[in-house]
């Protein structure tokens, strides 16, 4: 009787060790889904910002050539084409720096991607474009 007594303590106190452990465990579930919905939250800030700013350096890269053609036609065709040259080419610099700016800053986002996510921006993109399609 002692021994089943003992016994049924010690069951007891094991439930409640495994009851305090299972409440543990579900509150760091509870916390980890919380921090799964932000980071997706993030990710997908940073994808539009992403698209964004390959925009910016797409436009900076056509307007960069555009006025180094220009540059180039002043040059050609006009006695004053050096002078304009140069003021198109302090454009088209502004332009290279303000690319280099968005390039830099999409690098960083490349980064901080393989960083956080394990996986590279371009694999980023796809699989939020794929998530964005499937939840609408």
């Amino acid at each position: 009787m002692e021994r089943l007594e003992e016994a049924s303590v010690e069951l007891e106190a094991r439930a409640k060790a495994l009851t305090v452990e299972l409440e543990s465990t579900r509150r760091r579930v509870d916390h980890l889904r919380a921090t799964v919905v932000v980071g997706e939250a993030q990710l997908d800030r940073d994808v539009r910002s992403l698209e964004s700013l390959r925009g910016d350096v797409s436009l900076a890269e056509d307007m960069v050539s555009s006025l180094r053609v220009k540059a180039d036609e002043f040059e050609a065709g006009d006695q004053d084409g050096p002078w304009r040259a140069r003021i198109a080419a302090g454009r088209g610099g502004r332009l290279d720096i303000a690319r280099a700016t968005a390039e830099t800053d999409l690098a960083h986002l490349a980064s901080a991607c393989v960083a956080t996510v394990q996986a590279s921006l371009d694999e980023v993109i796809t699989e939020s474009r794929i998530s964005n399609a499937t939840a609408t």
